[in-house]
């Protein structure tokens, strides 16, 4: 099964089950995705939360010899109707990231030199680590094909949240953008 088959399968069955849920639900399945057999899981729980439009929340892990793809999203049970399309982009991104996580233990993924910086923020830190910063470029990558929207406008997008609430100032958010642009140029 190819990744975007198996982001495709996820996505589906997960909509399926929101749509049909009263409360907050939990997805667990089982996904054999690597032709040596390697197992990856996710675990998918939905939190229904006033007032908020979504938020999403992911990390793999490696345990026995699996990966545990977990998935976090909160959302507003009111917006229930308006919001399936978006979540679906914001899934298939997210995923993606995390399938590249997965990727990073069987594969050697180019690094990108960064210049000289002060990194003394976690945030800052996050976005510009060697294994993120691959996880980031293909998934907002594999998003903006699927929207038709250019790269950089999906980076941007999303790293205007974090400055615009004060985790990352303008010119680190100039400086991640620079940096996740120059990885895409060079690699993708």
């Amino acid at each position: 099964m190819n990744y975007s088959r198996l982001i495709s399968i996820v996505i589906t069955e997960f909509l399926k089950s929101l749509r049909t849920s009263s409360k907050s639900i939990i997805l667990f399945n089982q996904y054999y995705v690597f032709d040596d057999a390697d197992d990856i899981e996710f675990k998918i729980i939905c939190n229904r939360k006033p007032k908020l439009l979504f938020d999403i929340d992911a990390n793999t892990d490696l345990q026995d010899e699996n990966f545990l793809i977990h998935i976090n999203i909160d959302y507003d049970t009111n917006l229930s109707n308006q919001i399936y399309n978006k979540l679906y982009f914001e899934l298939y991104e997210t995923i993606t990231h995390e399938l590249v996580h997965v990727r990073q233990y069987s594969e050697i993924f180019p690094v990108l030199e960064i210049k000289n910086i002060d990194i003394n923020n976690k945030y800052l830190s996050y976005f510009l680590d060697k294994n993120e910063i691959p996880a980031f470029v293909i998934g907002f990558n594999t998003k903006a094909g699927k929207l038709n929207i250019p790269f950089k406008s999906i980076c941007n997008e999303y790293l205007k949240f974090y400055m615009n609430s004060k985790f990352i100032s303008l010119r680190q958010k100039d400086f991640i953008l620079d940096n996740w642009m120059n990885y895409h140029n060079l690699y993708l």
